[in-house]
């Protein structure tokens, strides 16, 4: 029996991917799933990554099962975690970027934008220039985040 599990790989991930499947004359999904099944009967992915963080050696854009990066998740998920009693998180993009390994304030914007104009998030009012900019879950970005979290935000 299978389950659903899709995973979106960057760009040139995809791209060695593909390379790899075609060499062999199989499908990409095939030659992922071979692989994954042989690292995982035999252990090896401990020596595969050595100590390494997953997400570091994933590089880019690597997105989640929800179709977002890591760093929108973090995103959301210290929005619901830090909210006050009106659900508004007031942390700079510097803020968040100190919480998030990895993350600068320039890829914090760039994510709270994104997840502005997909609808997962709002701000409480107009930005002013080096502000902290308020944002707040929406009620589809609270139901992100109780994925992410655990708990209803």
């Amino acid at each position: 029996m299978s389950t659903d599990l899709h995973v979106a790989f960057p760009k040139a991930a995809s791209a060695a991917v593909r390379a790899e499947a075609a060499k062999r004359g199989v499908r990409p999904q095939v030659l992922v799933v071979a692989a994954m099944k042989l690292a995982c009967q035999h252990d090896l992915l401990d020596a595969i990554f050595d100590g390494l963080d997953p997400h570091g050696v994933a590089g880019g854009h690597a997105r989640r099962v929800n179709g977002m990066t890591h760093l929108q998740c973090g995103v959301i998920y210290l929005m619901a975690l830090h909210a006050d009693a009106q659900g508004v998180c007031s942390f700079s993009t510097h803020d968040y970027a100190r919480l998030i390994k990895g993350a600068s304030p320039s890829g914090v914007g760039s994510a709270l934008h994104w997840l502005t104009l997909r609808g997962l998030a709002d701000r409480t009012m107009k930005p002013t220039f080096r502000s902290a900019q308020p944002h707040y879950l929406t009620r589809e970005g609270r139901a992100v985040a109780a994925e992410l979290t655990g708990f209803e935000p």
